[in-house]
């Protein structure tokens, strides 16, 4: 099933998603080393790599998805010029920078800046209002990378706003779970229990039932 105006996401069980796998593997080509296997679908294939990206990323499939992403990256600008698939793209990788900065790879912090300053620029250009919960959340994290906590609750914030805003249910989900992970750093456990909420919330109007059951057991009300 789908979300309103976000990526697809499978709304059943992770036995769902590998049952899908065959069938992912021979559209995706899944092996990052396919023994010369040519490349399917082209533009379409990159598409579907982004699209399911996030939805896998966040029920446990980071690094899978960081290779698709990768191989996506080589060729994406020729064969992907659309604005909408190009600016997931951007905010994908961003994201997984940022997560390397956090991990004890300082150096990624120039990449997630440059995210930003890429997808500004394009906003400027473009004149396009869409863009901003994108923007919101690379920042969130860019802060957060950089230890600059209580900055960086008050972006996810605006980011789920600007989501909400846009009809970016996807964006929503993910801004207000992180921030309720930054609000646990903090110490403030009420305020991370009403995050959650929120973020759950949010991932079920997105149709990813099994986030929202992982988190529901994680986290119970």
């Amino acid at each position: 099933a789908t979300g309103s105006r976000g990526p697809p996401v499978f709304d059943d069980d992770k036995r769902t998603i590998r049952r899908m796998a065959p069938l992912l593997q021979r559209v995706l080509i899944v092996d990052p080393q396919p023994s010369g296997a040519p490349m399917v679908g082209g533009a379409m294939r990159n598409n579907a790599m982004v699209n399911l990206a996030l939805a896998l990323w966040v029920v446990g499939h980071e690094a899978q998805v960081r290779v698709w992403i990768d191989e996506a990256t080589q060729t994406f600008p020729q064969m992907n010029p659309s604005q909408p698939h190009l600016v997931t793209l951007w905010l994908l990788q961003a994201l997984f920078a940022a997560r390397d900065a956090r991990g004890g790879s300082p150096e990624r912090l120039a990449d997630v800046q440059d995210r930003v300053d890429r997808l500004r620029k394009l906003q400027r250009d473009t004149q396009a209002t869409n863009h901003e919960a994108s923007i919101l959340l690379i920042e969130a994290e860019l802060a957060r990378a950089r230890d600059e906590l209580d900055r960086a609750s008050g972006l996810y914030g605006r980011a789920s706003s600007a989501g909400r805003e846009g009809g970016l249910t996807h964006l929503v989900a993910y801004a207000m779970e992180q921030r309720a992970f930054v609000a646990e750093e903090l110490g403030c456990s009420d305020e991370a229990d009403l995050f959650y909420r929120e973020s759950v919330i949010a991932y079920r109007r997105w149709s990813h039932r099994t986030k929202v059951r992982e988190m529901e057991a994680d986290h119970p009300i």
